[in-house]
């Protein structure tokens, strides 16, 4: 990718020549209502312009990032060529060359995130565009730099048009997001059915790209899950099409089957079928109870029927004295978020769940130590730190321990493996430490880690608080099912 100009005026300047004297001749017209719609179109064009000028600053900051991570992965090249070795074998060339670009891009993300607060998702979509291709792009960010378009809209398209070539992409940016012709700006949901409509054909005319779009969606298949404060969640099952329809078919029919089979007047048929899902997810089957009583509305289990869950197998954040009924403060599911004292006695009480007692100082709240000679920590160490930390240690990073890496921060051997030079990194920001574009410090006392970016800033990530400041108590209770999803096949090697 060729290097594109970066222009940096001063923001001031640049804001005040945005905005020349005539541009506010609306605002001082005696029709109130005129004026202030010329006001927020003004604002609203002036945050377009604002914008423009941030896609250059991404750009500059992505061009810093990669002549850095090209300097410093020449030796690591070399050592590689070399079949030099810190444990094992390094990754050849090409693979190194991949994880560099992936920590690139990722430290440039990550060095946003934390300095600005803007949701992941978001930095993605504004480095996308302002590293794509001159031709995808330039029609877009001079439609952003003129106020005519604003960044979401253009993110998102930028984003949406990617199984295009570039100048194909270009044109049809420009056509979906023209103005309607009545003179009005065409909405959101007009230029998404314009853009379905384009793409559709571009599909059709291309059978191999109708091929790849099918491809890349099935990758896409996920599962997630969320929970809500009146004790109720929703699990999400993304999959092939044919899949979910022979999903819900099967649902449908047991739930429509239980309903004629009596037994089930007083629920509803929707209510049927999330209950049969659940079974069929919990259990492998439908199996339901007959007449079972309702109270409040809330279907109660009787023999093993629906609701009575199996032993927990998720982690649960409780304070001993919530645990014990002695006060009702919520508790966190680790990765879901926050629930009710009573939920969270409800799953720490089910029958085979295990408590594990994790000992916290009551001036910080953090967790109170062991360490070995060998390279891979030992499982009571791997513990020890992914209950102490909780999450990625990254500057306001809040990705589970769960699958993330065990980094030394002094790098093993100079560094030693114990918990005082071990800490959670999900694997971007632990790239970004192997790479040298950030570096981290751990403070052997308080555990904190200070990280230092490549742009300067500097963070200071403390461990997890257990007592969330309310630091009276000596310990804290932590009901689980203990289990390590992380493979240490996957670190990258230590450098």
């Amino acid at each position: 990718m060729s290097e594109q100009p970066i222009h940096s005026p001063d923001p001031v300047s640049a804001a005040l020549a945005l905005c020349p004297d005539e541009a506010l001749a609306p605002l001082s017209g005696a029709d109130q209502e005129a004026a202030a719609l010329a006001a927020i179109v003004l604002i609203e064009q002036l945050k377009a312009r604002l914008d423009a000028l941030a896609v250059s600053a991404w750009r500059g900051l992505y061009a810093g990032y990669a002549r850095e991570a090209a300097e410093r992965l020449v030796p690591l090249v070399e050592a590689a060529r070399a079949g030099a070795a810190v444990r094992g074998s390094l990754p050849g060339p090409a693979a190194l060359r991949a994880q560099a670009a992936a920590a690139v891009r990722g430290g440039v993300v990550a060095e946003v995130m934390a300095a600005t607060g803007l949701p992941e998702g978001e930095c993605w979509r504004r480095l996308r565009l302002a590293t794509a291709e001159p031709a995808r792009s330039e029609g877009l960010i001079a439609m952003l730099a003129a106020g005519e378009a604003d960044l979401a809209r253009v993110a998102r398209l930028c984003d949406e048009i990617s199984e295009l070539d570039a100048e194909e992409a270009g044109e049809v940016a420009l056509r979906v997001v023209a103005p309607c012709r009545d003179g009005s700006v065409a909405s959101h949901a007009l230029v998404g059915r314009r853009l379905r409509r384009a793409l559709a054909q571009h599909r059709a005319d291309d059978p191999a790209a109708a091929a790849k779009h099918a491809e890349r969606a099935k990758r896409a298949r996920r599962t997630s899950a969320e929970l809500f404060d009146d004790g109720t969640g929703v699990v999400r099952i993304v999959g092939e099409a044919d899949r979910v329809c022979s999903v819900m078919s099967r649902i449908d029919a047991l739930a429509r089957g239980l309903r004629a089979g009596g037994g089930y007047s007083e629920v509803t048929l929707d209510q049927l079928r999330s209950d049969v899902a659940f079974e069929l997810l919990m259990r492998g089957d439908g199996r339901v109870v007959s007449d079972r009583p309702e109270v409040d509305g809330a279907v109660m289990a009787q023999d093993g029927g629906f609701g009575a869950a199996p032993p927990a197998h998720v982690d649960v954040i409780v304070t001993l004295a919530t645990l014990l009924g002695c006060d009702d403060e919520p508790g966190e599911l680790p990765g879901f978020g926050f629930v009710s004292a009573s939920h969270v006695r409800q799953i720490a009480h089910a029958a085979g769940s295990v408590w594990r007692r994790l000992v916290v100082d009551d001036r910080t709240g953090a967790l109170i130590e062991v360490s070995t000679h060998r390279y891979r920590p030992t499982e009571a160490m791997r513990t020890h730190v992914a209950a102490r930390d909780r999450v990625c240690r990254g500057p306001g990073c809040q990705v589970s321990p769960i699958g993330a890496d065990l980094d030394h921060d002094v790098p093993w051997p100079a560094g030693e493996t114990s918990a005082a030079n071990l800490s959670v990194k999900h694997r971007r920001h632990h790239q970004l430490k192997t790479f040298g574009l950030w570096s981290t410090r751990q403070d052997p006392e308080t555990a904190s880690v200070t990280w230092t970016t490549l742009a300067g800033r500097s963070y200071v990530s403390e461990p997890h608080d257990y007592l969330d400041g309310r630091h009276a108590g000596a310990w804290a209770a932590h009901a689980v099912s203990t289990r390590h999803t992380d493979d240490p096949a996957d670190d990258p090697p230590p450098f």
